[in-house]
């Protein structure tokens, strides 16, 4: 009898010991979150949510594992592409106290009125861990910091010297995801990794599930040679590097290379490629159903060569090749997030099937042995479009072509002014999105091409961006089959400190929280005097010499005949658009309160007789 007794008072210190655990896991709140929609991707969720009064951050998770959070992080949304600064001539509707924007949020007229730009949290998260296609119960935390940095993906100086010393276990310079001090797994936190966000307000419980029939490709029955890969985490280990090169400057200008292969021999097959990068740190991976980069601009450390100062560059391209000869349509597509600067960006390119891409640095480099490519790149607030048809004076010398006539060469798409310019002007900013930049760091946005040997289009988030015409003769290698890549770049990382600390042009600057992530120094800050933004800055966060993109269903098909619109492509955004969003959330039953556990618990123990304490 006294073992049966010491075996029930074992148990009740377990129970108790869980209770405690769980009322301090469903601490209470002092108010609510109220989810506003879910729209379901193929292999991941995207959450939108109201806000409340006095957060710094959002962070999602699991019931089923709620130490792995992902925070929402920041945005940077402006009423108009000219806001804020001097040709701002609209401003964000407020509440009643003339400060409070009203969401959703709203456009008005007129610089005065309201804020010309929103620095602040973001008011949705891109959850990826529901690719198994189950249904899965998330909560949504409103909390009063910004998400903690994971510290040991943290690093300092131009070698890219751990922060921690030494490293934690499973550390991965550059990425957003790692152990945090609060305890926690932390992904997409931006700010100091010494942050311990407490809740303010939390949502109800609420099931989603991965739409695992929705897919960009095909978009039509009648679509041909279709290449689509939302990357399942069986793919992962089919990652494979096959070579890779530190010290050795090739034909085109690249001074270090990694090549990999990823589902070798399969209807998905990829080849990925890294130029004039950091090849220690920079790697391709796919976790959580989606695939990710992390780039490193610059030489390997301990070579010779300059650090952070070159063009680096990832590519991927699918083994398989395509054709769009005899007046045929492709359509490229990815997922990815947006949210760029003049130095990180991204892009789609196309090359003559039999003549690989291997320079990514068009400017100063021959592209392949035919210089002849297109590059439509994607950057903060613009686009360009290029169409290479030849060297400019000879065999090895920079691609040059007709797309942008006399005055502007290859060039089709871009900005004002004959330096660099282009006749089609392509500005990135769409009013459904509030941004002219994507919608924040690990958040992705779609874009979509369509192409024909005479006609191209550009969209993002189905709204279309640019369209034009391609002159006639500009595209002669049209007929040819093809290789498509999906590329991703880091420029002079070391620079570009300096230019989002101190780049200010009419009245608009870089400094703004958001691109902190990306210029602050994690050892010691940022100092007010030290940007025109005159804001200070803590140490604890900052990835100044790395880029991390998180790609999603990725890929290519053929269209012909009546499925090529006659004249304009604007149509073609049917084709393209977001899932549709899931407003009638399914909450499920409420957690049990303290006082239903300590029944429950009660009631279990009762069944044991009374303890003797």
């Amino acid at each position: 009898m006294a073992m049966f007794k010491l075996a029930r008072l074992a148990m009740s210190a377990v129970l108790a010991a869980a209770l405690a655990a769980y009322l301090a896991s469903y601490a209470s709140a002092a108010g609510s979150v109220t989810v506003t929609g879910i729209y379901a991707n193929n292999s991941a969720v995207k959450v939108t949510f109201n806000p409340v009064p006095g957060a710094k951050d959002y962070r999602i998770y699991d019931v089923a594992n709620p130490s792995n959070v992902k925070y929402g992080g920041l945005v940077h949304l402006s009423p108009s592409g000219n806001c804020p600064g001097t040709y701002c001539l609209n401003h964000f509707v407020t509440q009643a106290d003339g400060v409070t924007p009203v969401v959703p949020y709203q456009v008005a007229s007129g610089a005065a009125g309201g804020p010309n730009v929103i620095d602040g949290p973001a008011l949705e998260i891109d959850w990826n861990n529901v690719g198994d296609g189950a249904t899965h119960t998330l909560i949504v935390e409103a909390v009063d910091q910004l998400g903690p940095a994971p510290p040991g993906n943290l690093y300092t100086g131009l070698q890219n010297v751990p922060f921690m010393s030494p490293p934690p276990a499973g550390y991965m310079l550059g990425s957003d995801k790692g152990p945090t001090p609060d305890g926690k797994t932390s992904t997409n936190g931006q700010g100091p990794y010494t942050n311990n966000p407490t809740v303010i307000a939390r949502s109800a419980p609420f099931v989603v599930q991965a739409n695992r029939n929705y897919r960009a490709i095909p978009s039509k029955p009648t679509a041909t040679q279709q290449f689509f890969d939302s990357f399942e985490n069986a793919e992962a280990s089919t990652i494979q590097q096959i070579s890779r090169n530190d010290t050795v400057t090739d034909a085109f200008g690249n001074l270090g290379a990694m090549s990999y292969r990823m589902n070798a021999g399969t209807a998905k097959a990829w080849e990925i490629e890294f130029r004039r990068t950091d090849n220690m740190d920079s790697m391709p991976m796919i976790q959580s159903d989606h695939y990710m980069d992390i780039l490193f601009d610059g030489a390997t450390p301990g070579t010779t060569a300059p650090t952070h100062t070159i063009y680096g560059s990832m590519d991927m391209t699918p083994t398989a090749t395509l054709d769009m000869s005899g007046g045929r349509m492709i359509h490229l597509t990815m997922e990815v997030d947006g949210h760029q600067s003049q130095r990180r960006w991204i892009g789609f390119n196309l090359s003559p099937a039999s003549d690989p891409i291997q320079g990514w640095d068009p400017a100063i480099t021959p592209i392949n042995n035919s210089d002849r490519g297109i590059f439509l790149e994607i950057r903060d607030g613009n686009c360009t479009f290029d169409i290479y048809t030849g060297p400019q004076s000879g065999p090895g010398t920079i691609p040059t072509g007709t797309a942008g006539g006399s005055e502007h060469g290859a060039r089709l798409w871009g900005l004002a002014g004959s330096n660099g310019g282009a006749p089609i002007m392509c500005y990135m900013y769409l009013p459904k999105n509030l941004s002219q930049n994507g919608f924040g760091l690990d958040d992705k946005s779609r874009y979509d091409v369509f192409l024909t040997a005479t006609h191209a289009a550009f969209f993002q988030d189905g709204q279309l961006v640019v369209e034009s015409d391609i002159p006639a003769g500009s595209f002669p290698w049209s007929e040819l089959p093809l290789k498509a890549y999906f590329a991703h770049y880091l420029y002079h990382s070391d620079q570009e400190r300096q230019d989002l600390a101190n780049f200010e042009v009419s009245g608009q600057n870089m400094c703004y929280p958001l691109n902190s992530y990306w210029f602050n120094n994690p050892v010691t800050g940022t100092a007010a005097g030290s940007t025109v933004c005159n804001t200070v800055y803590p140490a604890g966060y900052g990835f100044q010499f790395s880029d991390e993109r998180h790609w999603d269903n990725m890929g290519y098909e053929v269209l012909t005949g009546s499925d090529i619109p006659t004249g304009s492509f604007a149509s073609l955004a049917a084709l393209v658009q977001p899932p549709p969003v899931q407003t009638s959330i399914g909450n499920v039953p409420a957690s049990p309160t303290a006082f239903r556990i300590v029944g429950l618990l009660t009631a279990f123990l009762g069944r044991f007789g009374s303890f003797a304490f």
